[in-house]
């Protein structure tokens, strides 16, 4: 079952957290990497990059019980991590620390994207991330006001051995601007 939120990005970030995780990865902002999603080195901290600098996304989300079949039609960028999370599961914020999630559909979305399991037991799950309309948020920039963006996110996220990072499709001009720094 898909859950949907909507989740406040800023300096460019969403991020995904372990209770305990450290960020440990650079400090100006989204560069370098896949141009989608950045994994810090214990995997308890992911980043995910987005085109609107500050403002509202969609996530969609889906927990399976395995690997789904590829499926990039319609989508900009489809990039798989490797992740640690325990239950109750990956906590949701941004650098400026707001840490606003709220429900689109079924309200009461209080913590961010809910995995099952025994809590305090971290266990390995693979992120498929995929993303749509950055480029129309870095073409429209609205100045000094938080913004909803037209960007969508669709997280599949099953349980997996850690594996290494595999970009299945990097198309659009906001990856290549994170990967590149130009």
């Amino acid at each position: 079952m898909t859950t949907t939120l909507r989740a406040y990005a800023s300096y460019h970030q969403v991020n995904f957290f372990e209770t305990d995780a450290e960020d440990d990865l650079e400090e100006d902002g989204p560069s370098g990497g896949n141009g989608l999603v950045r994994v810090n080195a214990a995997g308890d901290y992911v980043t995910l990059s987005t085109g609107v600098q500050n403002g509202y996304v969609r996530l969609d989300y889906d927990v399976l019980d395995g690997e789904p079949p590829l499926a990039d039609q319609g989508w900009d960028e489809v990039v798989e991590v490797s992740a640690t999370f325990s239950a109750p599961g990956a906590g949701i914020t941004s650098p400026e620390d707001d840490g606003e999630i709220a429900g689109l559909q079924g309200e009461g979305v209080e913590y961010g994207i809910s995995l099952p399991g025994p809590e305090d037991e971290p266990r390995w799950w693979r992120m498929r991330f995929h993303a749509r309309g950055r480029d129309d948020s870095l073409d429209n920039p609205v100045a000094g006001e938080i913004v909803e963006s037209a960007e969508q996110y669709l997280i599949l996220v099953w349980p997996a051995a850690k594996a290494p990072e595999i970009c299945h499709k990097v198309t659009d001009r906001a990856g290549e601007l994170f990967r590149t720094g130009n």
